[in-house]
Order: C-alpha cells, then sequence, then structure tokens
C-alpha cells in the first residue's frame, strides 16, 4: 500500500529551513570533501532561489571558500561536474549572488578540466598494462569498468561531457529570468 506525504507549505518550508541551517554547519566543518559541497551547494542554491534567498549574499563566500579549500580533494573528472553545474547554477541567478563573475570562473575551470582530460582518460593510459581491464568497448568510448556489465561511461556528467567534446560545443551560462525569494 503507497502512502501519502501530505505537508502545509509552512511544514515544508519550516523544513527546508531546517535542513539549510545543518547543510550550512557542514560546510563549516567538511571543507576538504570537494564534490559534496559541489553537490549540496546545488541543493542550497534552489533553497535560496524558491524558499528563502536572504542569507544567498553571505552563503556567496561560504561557497567560494569551500571550493577553494577543497579543490585540492577532487580526484575523479565527474567530482567537477557537481562543482561545474553548481557554479553554473548560481552564475544563473544574479539577483541571488549579486557578484556572479567569481562562479563563471569556477565553471568554467571545471569544464575545462572535464572537456580536456575525462574524454581522454584512455588514451593517455592505453599502453598502461594495470588500466587494461578498463578499455572501452568500442572506439571512442570512454575507460571505465562496467557495474552492470554494459559500457559504463563515468556517470552521466562524463557522459555529457564525452558528447560535447565529440560535437566540440561548450554550453552557455543562461541567466534565468525567475527566482522566487521571500
Amino acid at each position: 500500500m503507497a502512502s501519502t506525504f501530505v505537508a502545509s507549505e509552512q511544514e515544508l518550508v519550516q523544513s527546508a529551513q531546517t535542513v539549510y541551517a545543518a547543510l550550512k554547519a557542514q560546510w563549516e566543518t567538511y571543507s576538504n570533501y570537494y564534490w559534496q559541497l559541489g553537490h549540496s551547494f546545488d541543493t542550497i542554491i534552489d533553497y535560496f532561489a524558491f524558499i528563502d534567498g536572504s542569507d544567498a549574499a553571505n552563503f556567496s563566500q561560504i561557497a567560494q571558500q569551500g571550493y577553494q579549500s577543497s579543490l585540492g580533494s577532487a580526484c575523479w573528472y565527474d567530482d567537477f561536474g557537481w562543482w561545474g553545474i553548481s557554479a553554473l547554477k548560481a552564475a544563473q541567478h544574479p539577483k541571488l549572488f549579486k557578484d556572479v563573475a567569481p562562479f563563471v570562473t569556477i565553471y568554467e575551470g571545471c569544464w575545462k578540466t572535464m572537456y580536456d582530460n575525462a574524454p581522454n582518460v584512455w588514451a593517455n593510459n592505453q599502453h598502461n598494462p594495470a588500466a587494461a581491464p578498463f578499455r572501452p568497448r568500442f572506439d571512442g568510448g570512454v575507460w571505465n569498468r562496467g557495474w552492470t556489465g554494459k559500457d559504463e561511461c563515468g556517470g552521466p556528467i562524463i557522459c555529457r561531457a564525452t558528447r560535447r567534446n565529440a560535437r566540440k560545443t561548450r554550453p552557455k551560462v543562461t541567466i534565468l529570468k525567475e527566482s522566487r525569494t521571500r
């Protein structure tokens, strides 16, 4: 039997405020968890855009410091995807973040890291015997060992980077026209 979740708007807003406060506190103590901070920043931006944007300008500096302090712990190219997506989203909200230029710089740096490197991992490692199990299953494929027995390409972020590389295009920053702030 399926259960139905029913909550008032006020209950949902209060819950979102509680989660935001918890996430913000985590940012102050987990400064070397690169992809996790980037992933949670995406959620925080949604909170600012749809629930309460009053702390967005203050959080901008926290986010930039979090990015800088955690950058050294990035390990996989898709780690840069989390920050790239979050920074792009922040750059699309100039009403929330008065100076979006730092987020454009983060987004462009993350994109460049993925674009220049992720599609070339196999080409750069194909002569390494330890990498042999990760050989792509087809020419132009991205190396990775599939968990399901199918050809995996490192998750949707790297797949998108690979597809864009094949098309030789780059996504553009688009400013979102609407964001709801209270």
